[in-house]
């Protein structure tokens, strides 16, 4: 179960970009836990890795 008040350091919100927006991962399991990592995201921070993918 994930923490309410989890925030995400801004090296995890790096990681997302890199495998979402860019498409490079380690390898698959690094591309599923990220992808599993957006829940620990606020919508704040989604929007920002969605509006800035090269930022990071």
């Amino acid at each position: 179960m994930r923490s309410p008040h989890h925030t995400p350091l801004p090296s995890q919100l790096a990681t997302v970009s890199r495998v979402v927006h860019r498409h490079r991962w380690k390898d698959l399991s690094e591309w599923a836990t990220t992808l599993d990592s957006l829940a620990d995201l606020t919508d704040e921070q989604i929007e920002e890795v969605a509006a800035n993918p090269r930022a990071w």
